[in-house]
């Protein structure tokens, strides 16, 4: 967690709803749970669904309803520019 450069958004899902990602360079995107949210602000060890943004459009699918948090870490903050999607199922 010691990047200061994500960007944090929470949100209420339901499950099967998809984010989808867009990025104009590399990212890692994080998307977890209130319990896992605070286990990652205490940088102990935590469970996420996501990864690596590479092809500039990811997308992920909340596997259930809840509250979220997704955190979009680019590689670089240089002319970083991102969009959230949310499309609900």
């Amino acid at each position: 967690m010691g990047n200061l450069n994500l960007n944090h958004y929470q949100m209420r899902l339901n499950m099967w709803d998809d984010i989808v990602i867009k990025v104009n360079s590399p990212a890692k995107a994080i998307l977890m749970d209130d319990e896992n949210y605070i286990r990652y602000k205490k940088e102990q060890p935590f469970k996420y669904y996501g990864g690596s943004i590479t092809d500039y459009t990811y997308r992920i699918q909340a596997p259930n309803t809840g509250s979220w948090h997704l955190i979009v870490e680019p590689e670089s903050t240089i002319g970083f520019k991102h969009n959230i999607q949310i499309i609900r199922n």
